[in-house]
């Protein structure tokens, strides 16, 4: 592990029982980071973040601690071996510090209460990223002190209950973790910040869930502490690392709180869950083990293999869980409430396989009756398989995403929207988080592309929006040769979605017939006195896309069309 000397400002190595004590620094990835390599070379004082290298280590002999330990500058990136080690130690060296300072660049006055909502120490993005989860629960409450009393004049209670310290841009003490407790566990979502192993694994997943990574397959490694594991990081092989992590809790635990997530893409679904979002709603799900008897779970790559006390239901069965959403009281005879996945049993060309479609339910079970069930075994294939009945050549399932927020914020208002149910397999509104105390709202449209062979030229969902002066555009959604595009069309105050598709697939001959622009992924078109402009994005999922659509009240086309 290296160490800065905080006095000296140089690096230093120690190994096993050698490494001394240290403060350690939790903040927030921005551009001109101070990395090892520049402090290697002497280069970090011209770097811009250097002030944070320096300001870590100056409150470090402020309390008395003689070395800190900051990610940006102590582990050799360049190393993969050295990357490996750190990514799966990180959690228990925030863990075995004596005092984590956790800088906030951005917010920018110290007095400000940070106890009241809208003050810059709610907003801060340090709640919203992935990496700062396990260094805000990792370290412990300090059991040693430095010869000076940390903060004793400002805040006895605080000198000695000391864990965690936050800290704004300059530097001037905002409070710790102790004294601001509530008010992060309000920000955060997480009941207790000091109970929190108890806690079930859907819960915390649920407190990833609002966050985010700048890679992602670090919205798994990130959390490799949290749950207790260890894995090696591959850097490159995406969705498929939260994957791995699952797999290995699952190998860890027999809580069955990990399948309590829900999404409305429910479409050829296993058990797991894609990334840590699945379970944003999940934060009130706890363990409550009715069924001792059930043989654990057998995860392979290809899914899951398990046995439940099934409920028949007309054209589906539900498996209840081992979870709730409340703990059980000892049942003695009443009746129980758990959560129950819906699942649906299908034949292929290798056998009888199950999946899991829709939302978990709550049902209502009485332990005693349920006991004399025999357990069915069943076999829920992660990776979708085909079934009878079922069309080869269906094309690639893409979940669009079309938030509004940017537009709301604009004066303009979504009248209405339009899909062809051939393509658009789900159509949902939703809130989302974007901060904390902010939300805004967006269109999910989950549609399934033509294979690449198909040319013909389609338009499938249309989102129409309108502003304060009745002014109506609508944003177009469709392929062209297996691949998505955007166009954005000025509508008269009658012309609706609906009339767009069919024109676009030929069922509507009115006049003047509309002329799409097709094939493109970004596109500006003026409107009134402005112009909006839209862009499909990509997100960390190669299967999720974002079409960004903004109003510029300056009339700049990043993408403007030729011709009509």
């Amino acid at each position: 592990m290296r160490l800065i000397h905080a006095s000296e400002l140089t690096m230093h190595e120690f190994f096993g029982d050698n490494i001394p004590e240290y403060a350690i620094l939790s903040h927030r990835w921005e551009e001109g980071e101070v990395t090892f390599q520049d402090f290697k070379d002497g280069n970090g004082p011209e770097i811009v973040g250097w002030s944070k290298v320096t300001g870590c280590c100056a409150r470090a002999i402020l309390e008395g601690w003689k070395y800190v330990w900051i990610d940006s500058c102590c582990i050799d990136k360049s190393s993969s071996a050295e990357l490996s080690e750190a990514i799966n130690s990180m959690f228990r060296w925030y863990e075995r510090s004596q005092v984590c300072y956790t800088y906030l660049s951005d917010v920018r006055n110290a007095s400000e209460d940070p106890n009241v909502l809208g003050s810059d120490f709610w907003y801060s993005k340090w709640f919203t990223r992935g990496w700062t989860l396990q260094e805000l629960l990792a370290p412990h409450l300090t059991k040693k002190f430095p010869a000076f009393p940390r903060h004793f004049f400002a805040n006895l209670f605080s000198a000695l209950h000391v864990d965690v310290d936050f800290f704004d841009q300059n530097w001037n003490w905002i409070g710790s973790k102790v004294i601001l407790k509530h008010t992060i566990e309000e920000i955060t979502g997480i009941k207790d910040l000091y109970e929190y192993k108890t806690a079930s694994v859907a819960q915390k997943m649920s407190w990833a869930s609002r966050r985010q990574t700048t890679r992602i397959e670090d919205q798994a490694y990130c959390l490799l502490g949290l749950f207790g594991v260890h894995m090696p990081p591959l850097y490159g092989e995406e969705e498929h690392a939260f994957f791995r992590l699952q797999l290995e809790i699952i190998a860890k635990t027999n809580d069955d709180s990990i399948f309590a997530w829900n999404s409305e893409i429910s479409v050829n679904h296993g058990l797991l869950a894609h990334s840590p979002n699945n379970f944003m709603g999940s934060h009130s799900v706890v363990k409550a083990t009715w069924d001792h008897l059930r043989p654990p779970h057998v995860m392979t790559s290809q899914g899951v293999y398990a046995h439940f006390q099934l409920i028949s239901l007309r054209s589906e069965y539900l498996a209840p869980l081992n979870c709730g959403l409340r703990e059980l009281d000892e049942p003695r005879g009443r009746k129980i409430s758990v959560i129950a996945l819906p699942l649906e049993q299908f034949n292929t060309p290798t056998g009888s396989i199950w999946r899991r479609k829709g939302r978990f339910e709550i049902v209502e079970l009485h332990p005693l009756e349920t006991a004399k069930k025999e357990r069915t075994k069943l076999h829920v294939p992660q990776i979708p398989q085909l079934v009878e009945g079922e069309h080869r050549n269906t094309g690639v399932v893409t979940l669009i995403l079309v938030p509004y927020k940017a537009l709301n914020d604009r004066g303009f208002r979504k009248e209405h929207f339009s899909t062809l149910s051939e393509y658009v397999l789900v159509s949902r509104e939703e809130g989302y988080f974007i901060r904390p105390g902010d939300f805004g709202h967006r269109l999910e449209l989950l549609i399934r592309a033509k294979p690449k062979e198909e040319t013909r030229q389609t338009a499938v969902a249309v989102v129409i929006f309108r502003n304060v002066e009745l002014q109506r555009f609508g944003l177009v959604i469709g392929f062209l040769g297996g691949r998505l595009w955007v166009d954005i069309v000025v509508l008269d105050a009658e012309e609706t979605g609906h009339q767009i598709l069919s024109r676009s697939i030929g069922q509507e001959k009115l006049q003047p017939v509309r002329k799409l622009v097709m094939g493109r992924d970004r596109i500006s078109r003026p409107f009134s006195n402005g112009s909006l402009n839209c862009r499909l994005m990509k997100t960390t999922s190669d299967r999720n896309l974002i079409a960004d659509v903004t109003f510029d009240p300056e009339g700049k086309l990043s993408w403007p069309v030729r011709g009509p």
